[in-house]
């Protein structure tokens, strides 16, 4: 049902959009800069063809968030045979219980007969296991060209436990579900055990947005609320405050329509909860969200209101920048998901042009990032939908469009996508279509909306 949906969603979006007329440019621009193909080798690792199959002109900002196709946008990188998405979904699928032991990528990928020669450092920087900044910098830099097989070595000793939280294909979301039910047998786990396994059960199933995984998720949450009714003496503080932060973000994505004031409420008192268990991070997680829902909700904001909001959400990202410690992923990942919070709630209060600019600091923060350390490329769904919404309501609606095209290729691209702001897509696409006197296909991407569980940003409401 829901690659149906963003398919007919995309092939309405598709006559806006300029996206095969830019990958037709690709091949005469990277010409034009390295040369014919068959001089090529690849900026990180030196291969070349016949060694590899192919060495292709990677877009460095990709065409999928609006990146050009010029020569300074263009570096050749090899292509390997396998789909690293799918390569890496095999791994994890079939080592994420044992990737807490430190098992690294290369030996998974051994143990499964693949050969990390056949994975191309194209596919690498697709994956996101090879930050932007560091594609970058090697463009301005062509003589280093073919001199840093250090980069792509580093990806391959990258242990399973930082890509399995990160990366998250669905499958392996389904996977883990299944191994955190098992896990709930065990008569040996302690009472505080056993309600953190059930809330990370709804945790995974809330992340896979499917109405069947939906009603698992709430199902687990009636239960453990009815269990702290008698129980709660026994359960950490910082557990339950995690656990309403669960409830909250259930109650945001419904397969009806989202209980805001139900979520606003659970968010404070997970405040009031991480709080009193000294949780200074949980804290400002939910600070966030509560900020992000009570942006939602408002049918207006004013510039007191504005201020207010933006003061909390200030607060909690002192808090996440004084918590990044090396490998703190949550905390570098939360402030940038906090960037984009802020500039939705910039877009509700009508300040376009703030927004635009918090949108680019997002990006520059993102594109140094690998999965590693907190990039996810769910993240530039979001930020392609905020600047869509930025974009329409300065009356850009060609680049508001085009945006919307780009991030439904984001969603299609691979396996595991995350499918939080896909309604969001199709609400804003509604309503430039409206905009532009379009009525027909405003009502057709109206449709498609209705049919779609609800997204996350709440910028664009049915």
């Amino acid at each position: 049902m829901k690659v149906t949906l963003l398919r007919e969603l995309s092939k309405l979006l598709e006559p806006f959009d300029d996206l095969m007329r830019e990958r037709r440019k690709t091949e005469y621009n990277a010409k034009a800069a390295f040369g014919p193909r068959h001089n090529w080798k690849c900026a990180i690792c030196g291969r070349s063809m016949p060694a590899v199959p192919l060495i292709a002109a990677a877009h460095i900002t990709p065409l999928q968030e609006c990146g050009s196709t010029t020569q300074e946008n263009l570096i050749p990188l090899c292509e390997g045979i396998r789909r690293f998405c799918l390569t890496l979904a095999s791994a994890l699928d079939l080592f994420s219980p044992q990737s807490d032991s430190g098992m690294l990528l290369r030996t998974a990928l051994t143990t499964l007969g693949m050969n990390a020669d056949e994975l191309g450092c194209h596919k690498l920087l697709d994956g996101g296991l090879i930050s932007r900044k560091q594609i970058r910098q090697l463009r301005t830099n062509t003589n280093g060209w073919g001199k840093h097989s250090g980069i792509r070595e580093a990806v391959f000793d990258t242990p399973l436990c930082k890509l399995n939280s990160e990366y998250s294909p669905s499958s392996a979301r389904i996977r883990t579900l299944a191994r955190l039910k098992r896990t709930l047998k065990d008569s040996a786990l302690s009472p505080a055990d056993w309600f953190n396994r059930r809330r990370e059960i709804i945790s995974a199933a809330r992340r896979l947005t499917s109405i069947r995984y939906l009603k698992m998720a709430k199902r687990h949450s009636n239960e453990l609320e009815v269990y702290l009714t008698s129980r709660a003496d026994v359960i950490p503080l910082k557990s339950q405050s995690q656990f309403l932060y669960e409830k909250a973000l259930l109650f945001m994505i419904d397969d009806k329509e989202p209980n805001l004031q139900a979520a606003i409420n659970a968010l404070e008192k997970s405040c009031d909860l991480a709080t009193q268990g000294d949780d200074v991070l949980g804290w400002a997680m939910s600070r966030l969200e509560w900020v992000h829902a009570s942006t939602w909700a408002a049918t207006e904001i004013t510039p007191e209101y504005f201020d207010q909001l933006m003061n909390h959400q200030n607060e909690a990202i002192q808090i996440l920048i004084r918590h990044r410690e090396p490998g703190l992923l949550l905390a570098i990942r939360w402030q940038l998901n906090s960037l984009v919070h802020r500039a939705e709630l910039e877009v509700k209060a009508g300040r376009m042009d703030a927004a635009l600019a918090t949108i680019k600091c997002a990006k520059e923060l993102r594109d140094k990032l690998t999965v590693t350390e907190g990039w996810a490329e769910f993240q530039a769904v979001h930020l392609n939908t905020t600047e869509a919404a930025a974009c329409a309501l300065k009356s850009d609606f060609g680049r508001s469009l085009k945006l919307l095209s780009r991030g439904l290729v984001l969603m299609q691209a691979g396996v595991g996508k995350r499918p939080e702001g896909y309604k969001d897509i199709a609400n804003c696409a509604a309503w430039v279509f409206e905009q532009r006197g379009n009525s027909e296909l405003a009502g057709s991407v109206r449709s498609i909306a209705d049919r779609m569980v609800d997204g996350r940003s709440g910028l664009w409401r049915s």
